[in-house]
């Protein structure tokens, strides 16, 4: 099974991937179906396939279910005997399909030639059903690694950007918005990282025109960011604070001897100048 691979560290390679908790497919790159030549045990219980149901059949075999144009990608991921990383939907044997990610590696030969590819594969239906949820959302979700990748962004973190999302996903936070830098929602975000506890504040976007309550959330290997809309809570919090305060200036001015009390028990609450000069 082992031994149509060779090249640099083979035996190390499968001595590795046999360990592995990730699912792993060794796939031969000289033949154009890609025929499987290695499946690693913790693939064999991710797919609930046996090894002879695999071993000599197409690398696509796990994707047999997958709609035509994820299956060309995956071909030309294969292909291009390059790393790379696609989501894609894999068969899970007599029971059904499930959301992989998964990544290829190109295994060298001893002239440097890819001749094999690794494909580990690992299931993220649950991340895929909650990212297919967060996207439904009208506040815009980022999340970020340590070093402020962001590694995912909703739909409607790509619309308030006028990206799309895919365009996003990789590239630094500082450097896609260098204009970022040093302000409070970023500082905030910098903290959550730092402490592992979760930051709120509310700041005022000159760009979008609006008010923008920006909560982080301490997350696993790095920092969630929801950004919310609350113009008009904050307009009507300025409303009522502007009331609060022009009735503050009229009771106290008023000649009118003026009093509040509790309606359960009369209890007084309030008085202004003129009534207190006029009980004494």
């Amino acid at each position: 099974m082992n031994g149509s691979v060779t090249g640099v560290g083979a035996q190390d390679l499968f001595a590795g991937l046999e360990l592995s908790v990730t699912g792993a497919v060794v796939a031969d790159l000289r033949d154009d179906t890609f025929p499987v030549v290695y499946v690693n045990p913790a693939c064999l219980t991710l797919t609930g396939y046996a090894a002879d149901d695999l071993l000599g059949r197409p690398l696509q075999t796990l994707q047999d279910d997958d709609p035509a144009a994820e299956r060309a990608d995956f071909r030309r991921a294969v292909a291009a005997r390059r790393a790379a990383t696609l989501t894609v939907r894999c068969v899970r044997a007599g029971v059904g399909t499930f959301r992989a990610e998964v990544s290829l590696r190109p295994v060298p030969n001893t002239g440097g030639e890819p001749t094999h590819v690794v494909a580990f594969i690992q299931d993220v239906t649950e991340l895929h059903r909650l990212r297919a949820a967060l996207d439904q959302l009208p506040e815009a979700v980022m999340t970020f690694d340590r070093d402020w990748t962001m590694t995912y962004v909703n739909a409607a973190a790509a619309a308030n950007a006028k990206r799309a999302a895919d365009t996003l996903i990789g590239q630094l936070l500082l450097g896609a918005y260098p204009e970022v830098a040093g302000t409070p929602a970023f500082l905030a975000a910098q903290q959550a990282l730092s402490s592992g506890l979760t930051q709120q504040v509310i700041t005022y976007s000159e760009r979008l025109s609006r008010a923008l309550k920006t909560t982080a959330y301490p997350a696993l290997g790095g920092v969630a960011v929801l950004l919310q809309d609350v113009t008009a809570e904050q307009a009507l919090e300025h409303d009522l604070t502007t009331s609060q305060e022009r009735f503050a200036k009229v009771f106290d001015a008023s000649p009118l001897a003026i009093a509040i009390t509790r309606l359960r028990d009369g209890q007084f609450v309030d008085a202004n100048p003129a009534f207190t000069r006029l009980s004494g």
